[in-house]
C-alpha cells in the first residue's frame, strides 16, 4: 500500500487536499504548505493549487516575498506566485531581508548582496565572512545571517 499525505477530515467526511503526496509540510500562515512527491518539492495553497511548481530538490522558508528554492544546479529564488525570479545558480544563500541576500557562487568565490531581482549590490563595500569552523555561518559586520548551501551543512537563520 502506497503512503501518500495528504489532508481530509474524517468529521465532515470529505477530502481537503487529495493524498497524493509523499510529505505536506505545516501551512505557513494557514495558507501554503512545501509538499513532496517522488523526490522533488513545491508548494501548495489551502485548495491544493500548485503555487511553485514541484520541480525542486528543496525548498526552504519564505521569507520577504521569496521562497529559496534549490535544484541541482545550486541555489535560487521563487516569489510567492512561485515564479522563478532569481534561477538556481548559487552554492550558498541567505534568505531575503529588506530586499537583499547575501550568496555566493562557488567555493572560490567571494560573498555578495543582491537584490530581489537578482542585480549585484556593491560587493566591494560590504565586510562579509564565511565561518566553516563557527558552524559555517554568514557574517556581515559580525552580526549572523542565515545561509543554505549546497552541501547540506547546518542552516542557520537571522536573528
Amino acid at each position: 500500500m502506497s503512503e501518500k499525505n495528504g489532508d481530509s477530515s474524517t468529521e465532515m467526511d470529505f477530502e481537503v487536499i487529495p493524498v497524493q503526496y509523499d510529505n505536506v509540510q505545516n501551512f505557513y500562515g494557514n495558507r501554503l504548505s512545501v509538499v513532496f512527491k517522488d523526490d522533488k518539492a513545491g508548494v501548495i495553497d489551502l485548495n491544493g493549487n500548485i503555487v511553485v511548481p514541484i520541480r525542486y530538490n528543496e525548498i526552504r522558508r519564505f521569507m520577504d516575498g521569496m521562497w529559496v528554492v534549490r535544484s541541482d544546479e545550486g541555489f535560487g529564488f521563487a516569489n510567492y506566485e512561485g515564479e522563478e525570479v532569481i534561477p538556481p545558480q548559487y552554492e550558498i544563500v541567505s534568505g531575503f531581508m529588506n530586499g537583499i541576500a547575501v550568496v555566493r557562487d562557488n567555493e572560490d568565490a567571494p560573498f555578495y548582496f543582491i537584490n530581489k531581482s537578482g542585480k549585484v549590490i556593491n560587493e566591494t563595500s560590504y565586510n562579509i565572512r564565511y565561518d566553516v569552523y563557527d558552524g559555517g555561518m554568514i557574517y556581515h559586520d559580525d552580526v549572523y545571517l542565515e545561509h543554505h548551501s549546497t552541501d547540506n551543512r547546518r542552516s542557520l537563520y537571522s536573528r
